[in-house]
């Protein structure tokens, strides 16, 4: 069955599934599939994500039920699964602590700087100028200026083309200080935190400051 835990996945591929969810979340929950007689004859690996787990007062563990889409799919009993968790101060008996949850707070981060640049991008970094119109003018042809010089000038395929203004709208060109975002010096720090989590040296991701003795050592 470790050879060939079901009609899918290889010995080789459930390890490898069972290693990366235990590392980003602590847990890796397997399931054992029984003939009539109570023979394992399958093994099932399930998302940790889906998976939590009802208490009970007696056993502590009553069930482990899998979720998807807030609607409750399937329910196991404890002697039917197999839970691998990593140590959790916290939560000592239900849920694992993964090396990735101490991190969570930089994942957030790039995905905010990664977010930022390609908003930036998609908006030349901010407004040149605004359109100064007259005073009293109706919103409705205000909201109709708006959205005609977004969809003739906004985003990056519009870089460069002409603008044309008529009547007593007037463009007014801004001069906006660049705003001091190091995206590089955050991603760096995201990087780093993350290895340091999962023990990976520098040395192996980058080749700043590295020379063959650091690079060895690392590998």
């Amino acid at each position: 069955i470790l050879c060939k835990p079901n009609a899918y996945l290889r010995g080789c591929e459930l390890l490898q599934l069972l290693e990366l969810w235990l590392g980003l979340t602590g847990n890796a929950y397997i399931i054992k599939q029984r003939d009539p007689l109570g023979v394992t004859v399958a093994l099932w690996p399930l998302p940790p994500q889906y998976m939590s787990i009802k208490p009970d007062r007696v056993n502590v563990i009553g069930q482990y039920i899998y979720t998807r889409d807030g609607v409750n799919i399937l329910a196991f009993e404890p002697q039917d699964v197999i839970h691998f968790r990593r140590p959790n101060p916290i939560d000592p008996y239900f849920y694992g602590f993964g090396d990735a949850n101490s991190e969570l707070d930089v994942m957030v981060l790039a995905d905010n700087i990664d977010g930022a640049q390609n908003y930036l991008m998609a908006n030349h970094g901010g407004p040149d100028g605004v359109l100064v119109m007259p005073a009293g003018t109706p919103a409705a042809e205000i909201d109709r200026m708006k959205l005609d010089w977004h969809l003739k000038q906004g985003g990056v395929s519009n870089l460069g083309r002409i603008g044309i203004l008529t009547g007593e709208v007037k463009w007014q060109q801004l001069s906006l200080a660049p705003r001091d975002i190091e995206y590089d010096r955050g991603l760096n720090h995201v990087m780093l935190r993350i290895a340091n989590a999962f023990g990976v040296p520098k040395a192996l991701l980058t080749t700043e400051d590295v020379n063959l003795a650091n690079a060895q050592v690392a590998e």
